[in-house]
């Protein structure tokens, strides 16, 4: 009789385990699922970072190293203030002279001076020493 009593206990002890393992499954099945959307979160921006960021960020310092090397003078100015008339928006250049091309072939100090120094801004660059404004 002790058989016959004990049988539906064993079934349901059985059964009983085989939830808790299919229950363990689907709690590491969560945590793996879990662990993996966390990489996933985290991945995306750290990849946008070095994808776009970083190589734009290395063109800006590579370009600003190459171009502080140039100024070592006063002489220098007259190379970033060309390159001012042609990349800097007419507004910014007319309220430096109302013809700064006129000046700058004329080598008026002061304009050469103001448009290289607005060059210099926009590329990150100092200015050398008393011509910083």
């Amino acid at each position: 009789m002790g058989d016959k009593v004990r049988s539906p206990f064993d079934g349901a002890g059985h059964a009983a385990d085989q939830i808790a393992a299919a229950g363990t499954a689907q709690v590491e099945a969560v945590q793996h699922l879990a662990f993996w959307l966390g990489i996933t979160v985290g991945a995306l921006p750290i990849l946008l970072v070095v994808l776009v960021y970083l190589p734009l960020r290395w063109r800006f310092v590579r370009e600003a190293s190459a171009g502080q090397r140039f100024i070592d003078s006063s002489a220098d100015l007259d190379l970033f203030a060309l390159r001012a008339m042609s990349r800097q928006p007419m507004h910014r250049l007319a309220r430096i002279s109302p013809d700064p091309v006129r000046a700058w072939r004329d080598g008026d100090p002061d304009v050469v001076r103001a448009l290289a120094v607005l060059e210099m801004k926009e590329a990150g660059l100092t200015p050398p020493g008393r011509m910083a404004s």
